[in-house]
C-alpha cells in the first residue's frame, strides 16, 4: 500500500504546476457532478414525488369522506335493480369494461375481469358519484397479467 502511495506521489510531483491545477479542477468538477447526480437530484425528486403523492392522497380522502356522507344520508332505494343494471351496463361500456351483471341477493351482482386499476375504480367512483350506487360487497383480486378482477353486489331498493 505504501508503495502505491509513493508511486502516486511521484506521479503527482512529476506533473508541472499547470497540470496539477488543471487535474485538481477536473477532479473537483467530477466530484461536484457525482454529488449532484448521486445525492442532490434524487433528494429533490423524492420531495417532489412525495408532495404529489400527498396531494393525491388528500384528494382521495376527500372523495371517500364525501361518499361516506352520501351513504349515510341516502340509499339506493330510489333505483330498481333493472334501473341499476341499465346504468351500470352503460357506464361500463363507456369505460371499456367487460362487466357481467345479474340480480343477486336483492341487489345487482357484477363481475369484472381483466380491468385496469384506473378503469375499474373510475367506474365504481362514477357510479357512486353520479348515481349513488355503492357496492354492498366488493372483492378485488390481481390477475397474473397485472390487471384486476372484481366481484360485488350493489344494494338494491
Amino acid at each position: 500500500m505504501k508503495a502505491m502511495i509513493e508511486q502516486a506521489r511521484g506521479w503527482w510531483t512529476g506533473r508541472s504546476p499547470r497540470e496539477r491545477v488543471m487535474l485538481s479542477v477536473m477532479g473537483a468538477l467530477i466530484a461536484a457532478l457525482a454529488l449532484w447526480f448521486l445525492v442532490v437530484a434524487p433528494a429533490l425528486s423524492w420531495r417532489t414525488e412525495a408532495a404529489e403523492r400527498r396531494a393525491e392522497a388528500n384528494a382521495q380522502r376527500a372523495r371517500i369522506e364525501a361518499g361516506l356522507a352520501r351513504m349515510q344520508g341516502s340509499s339506493n332505494s330510489t333505483m330498481t335493480v333493472n334501473d341499476m343494471e341499465q346504468v351500470a351496463g352503460q357506464t361500463a361500456t363507456a369505460a371499456s369494461l367487460n362487466v357481467a351483471l345479474a340480480p343477486e341477493d336483492g341487489g345487482l351482482g357484477f363481475t369484472v375481469t381483466q380491468a385496469t386499476t384506473g378503469a375499474l375504480f373510475g367506474w365504481l367512483a362514477q357510479l357512486q358519484a353520479e348515481h349513488g350506487m355503492t357496492p354492498r360487497t366488493l372483492v378485488v383480486s390481481e390477475n397474473a397479467d397485472a390487471t384486476l378482477s372484481a366481484q360485488g353486489v350493489f344494494a338494491g331498493g
